[in-house]
């Protein structure tokens, strides 16, 4: 049984050398709403030190921002090592957090229990080594999960992006400065240009001199996580040197291998149309409304477009689970003389081992979508983990109850040499 740690969902943009860091860091979370954060928080760099705030007449040179839910703390960790001030700005979840505090513990010192970024700046803390990037590479060193990280000072920006790459991590030229973020249309919403994507446990020293790419950890097999390239990360966008819009529609495609004669497809939820209509063009069969929503929120179904049809129905297995029957049975009544139903991902069946999300028992389980007579549907089917699988470049789907990898790289404890001359900071 792995321990996860109490990461969630979010997101984290940075930016280097701009003269109006707020406003580029605000334009970048704002593009990465959809990554299941609520609030954010931006921390930025002045010739004074580190702040939350604009500092008056002091103008930012760069600052990191990030998103997160608001139980574990809004925006970037501030801390203070060897007389130099942080900003870590985290997303991601790990495997071994809890056995990292308590053998820590257990070996003595004052461990203070709490969030990622309070391991990740206690382990930068208690490494031997003196020089800020060689600590940053050792606590990181330590750590098995999935995680993109940046770290700031007054001076530089470092960033770096799991071994396995299941955090996604891009990079891009911002004018005669940089930016970093989760995803690569946050670096176009905030003005960058010419991005890349990080590769799997790469790390970026970014300061005035330039962009230095290193590369500390053992190369391990790139395993991207499923639900980024399925579902997460946003459709106009790329991971791996895919465009997601390309792959979730081979994905989409997939369903139509299976699926019977129909007089029309549609979605079930407004949120599934973009499936709908893809399916509906591979088939060749007609995509039409069969119910609408009234201004109180009421979902009723159109007997004029259900009334003697075979009707195929599109829908994300994680809408609320009891939100799905009462709208089959509506089209029935309605006059549908055929239901089928078909899911656009596989039923999650485990929480998510890098701490990316929790299984919400709210939504639909394996054995409330497994039975077609229990819905009252003729047929049931949908994208199964075999099918990311075979449509995914190596994906980690452990949340569908594969084996999770395991991210660990070579430690201070593994003997790791350093990455810079042990001199100055």
């Amino acid at each position: 049984m792995h321990d996860r740690s109490r990461a969630a969902e979010g997101a984290v943009v940075g930016v280097f050398g701009d003269g109006e860091p707020l406003q580029r860091l605000r334009l970048g979370l704002s593009a990465l709403r959809h990554r299941g954060a609520d609030e954010d928080g931006v921390v930025l760099a002045t010739e004074s030190g580190l702040s939350r705030e604009p500092l008056g007449d002091r103008p930012a040179t760069a600052g990191v921002g990030s998103s997160r839910r608001p139980r574990l703390g809004v925006g970037p960790a501030i801390a203070t090592l060897g007389g130099e001030e942080l900003a870590l700005a985290w997303d991601g979840g790990l495997v071994n957090a809890e056995q990292i505090w308590a053998e820590r513990s257990a070996q003595g010192g004052l461990w203070r229990r709490g969030g990622d970024e309070e391991l990740v700046l206690q382990l930068m803390a208690a490494s031997p080594r003196n020089t800020l990037v060689n600590r940053w590479v050792d606590a990181l060193g330590e750590l098995q999960g999935g995680f993109a990280a940046l770290l700031l000072t007054r001076e530089r920006l470092l960033a770096a992006r799991d071994p396995l790459g299941l955090r996604p991590l891009f990079v891009g030229r911002l004018g005669v400065g940089w930016a970093v973020a989760s995803e690569q249309p946050a670096l176009e919403r905030l003005g960058a240009r010419a991005c890349r994507e990080l590769d799997p446990g790469e790390l970026l020293i970014v300061d005035r001199s330039g962009v230095v790419r290193l590369s500390p950890w053992p190369k391990r097999p790139a395993r991207p996580c499923a639900v980024e390239l399925g579902r997460r990360a946003r459709p106009d966008g790329s991971l791996g040197g895919q465009a997601l819009a390309s792959v979730r529609r081979g994905i989409i495609e997939r369903l139509a291998q299976d699926a019977p004669a129909v007089d029309a497809v549609s979605a079930l939820f407004e949120e599934d149309w973009g499936a709908a209509a893809i399916l509906g063009a591979v088939m060749g069969a007609p995509v039409t409304p069969v119910g609408v929503t009234l201004p109180g929120g009421e979902w009723v179904a159109l007997p004029t477009a259900c009334a003697g049809r075979r009707l195929l129905l599109v829908t994300d297995p994680e809408r609320p689970a009891e939100s799905i029957p009462p709208r089959l049975r509506a089209l029935r009544r309605a006059g549908a003389t055929a239901l089928h139903l078909r899911l656009t991902w596989p039923v999650a069946v485990a929480p998510c081992s890098f701490g990316g999300r929790a299984l919400d028992a709210r939504r639909a389980a394996p054995e409330d979508l497994g039975d077609p007579a229990r819905l009252d549907v003729e047929s049931l089917g949908g994208v199964s983990a075999e099918t990311l699988a075979a449509a995914l470049p190596e994906p980690c789907l452990a949340c569908f109850g594969e084996a999770p990898p395991l991210t660990a790289a070579s430690g201070p404890g593994g003997g790791s040499a350093p990455l810079v001359p042990e001199r100055g900071r």
